[in-house]
């Protein structure tokens, strides 16, 4: 690793926010009287929502670009014998389902 790398070192965003207990809430002290004037928050919940949808996102993500990269060799004239043209388009249209929430 190199010092242009840094982020080779970083926790990713989805498993730190994953490491945060799902029962965590913050009381947030409305008035004087912190017992009767305490608004508590889920934030653990959130948290663990949160990083759900960041990983549906990083493999919808990865699904758009399988198929921009199949789409692209293509385009310069390398069409793979792997895949055939109707299954790409049925992965395209796979992957903007999933993007768009019609899909989970």
């Amino acid at each position: 690793m190199t010092d242009k790398q840094p982020e080779a070192l970083q926790v990713p965003l989805h498993e730190l926010l994953e490491a945060i207990p799902e029962d965590w809430r913050i009381g947030v002290k409305d008035n004087d009287d912190w017992s009767a004037g305490t608004t508590w928050h889920p934030v653990g919940v959130m948290c663990h929502q949160a990083a759900a949808e960041l990983r549906r996102l990083h493999e919808v993500n990865a699904e758009l670009i399988d198929v921009l990269n199949i789409l692209a060799s293509w385009n310069d004239g390398e069409v793979g014998s792997h895949m055939d043209e109707p299954y790409a388009a049925f992965m395209a249209r796979a992957a903007i389902a999933k993007a768009t929430g019609e899909q989970q």
